[in-house]
């Protein structure tokens, strides 16, 4: 089923460098994943040791909007058109066996071990399969952020928000593009529905009272995900400043992708170290904050020609490779030895 390409031919710049193609896996943007993922783990071992660790899965939102809208928006300005339906087959041929082994096991191990663990466990996996986690989890007033018997599926939240996103950004992008023609005024609809969300979070926001709600929401915490699809249409676009910066840097501007890649880093940890999750500050600008800087990194080591040795160090690849499967994996083990120790 491919999309309409007509007027749209203008959405990137062909004749610039990393504009024609989709590149190849850059080993850095894993190593983006391994720290994003890192954190996620961290954060649900050593709550009070890493308060922010929760913004690892921002990190994963941000590096998802980009990727996904990159590839899409590449595909319609190439005049191939998207392919809906193969593009969404693919998402799920990729990430849906994975999810239904690890239900399997979880589901089995549930039954045995008992108790809270197998609470709800109907519902969690219909949530589950369906990528609805995350409204499931809203409408049942559960909270992401109380520590006594947690949901053992509760961290599939962040892949249905993900899911979600696969699923209606294709036919709103197409539609965005369709309308405005250029990556940079896509960029600009964009940047308007991301901080549309954004705002709903911050207005919705009461000190004082569980925030999950706006953090489970699509529509209040779906600006990580549009922030990384800003970052994708901004580095396709035909603007002088993006040719200097994203698509052909020399001279001291080349130089500078490595400090600032550094600093948007420092930036991330810095929001996992110190962030709490209930904080004022985290759902009125704090999350917004580690997303921008999150969008800075991957704008710099996706640039041609930027070089990343840190960030694309083999430990770190090796872990971000496998960080779906690390996400899906790690939390049920936490939840079902927890409902194992003794009182």
């Amino acid at each position: 089923m491919p999309t309409p390409t007509g007027g749209v031919d203008a959405v990137v710049d062909r004749d610039t460098p990393g504009a024609a193609a989709g590149g190849g896996r850059i080993d850095a943007l894993d190593g983006i994943r391994a720290l994003a993922v890192t954190a996620v783990v961290a954060y649900h071992l050593f709550p009070t040791a890493v308060p922010g660790g929760f913004l690892g899965v921002d990190v994963f939102f941000v590096l998802s909007g980009y990727l996904i809208t990159r590839g899409l928006a590449l595909g319609i300005a190439s005049g191939r058109g998207v392919g809906l339906v193969r593009f969404w087959v693919r998402r799920t041929v990729r990430l849906l066996p994975a999810l239904v082994v690890m239900l399997v096991v979880v589901t089995a191990a549930a039954g045995l071990a008992g108790g809270a663990a197998a609470v709800r466990l109907r519902p969690q996996l219909m949530a589950a399969l369906t990528y609805t986690s995350n409204w499931y989890q809203a409408d049942a007033g559960l909270s992401y952020f109380e520590r006594s018997e947690p949901p053992v599926l509760q961290h599939l939240w962040s892949l249905a928000v993900e899911e979600q996103f696969y699923l209606f950004w294709p036919l709103l992008l197409i539609a965005i593009v369709v309308v405005t023609g250029s990556a940079r005024a896509a960029a600009g609809v964009t940047a308007v529905l991301a901080a549309a969300s954004a705002i709903a979070m911050a207005v919705a926001f009461v000190p004082g009272e569980d925030p999950s709600r706006l953090y489970f929401g699509t529509d209040t915490h779906g600006f990580s995900l549009l922030i990384g699809a800003v970052a994708a249409l901004v580095s396709l676009s035909r603007t002088p400043w993006v040719t200097r910066w994203l698509v052909a840097p020399v001279g001291w501007r080349r130089e500078a992708q490595g400090p600032v890649t550094v600093v948007a880093v420092l930036v991330c940890v810095l929001g996992v170290l110190l962030i709490g999750e209930t904080s004022a500050f985290a759902y009125r600008g704090g999350i917004v904050l580690v997303d921008l800087a999150a969008a800075v990194a991957v704008l710099a080591v996706a640039t041609p020609g930027a070089a990343s040795p840190l960030l694309a160090a083999r430990p770190l690849v090796w872990v971000g490779r496998r960080s779906y499967g690390i996400y899906l994996w790690h939390w049920p083990p936490i939840v079902l030895l927890a409902g194992l120790a003794p009182a």
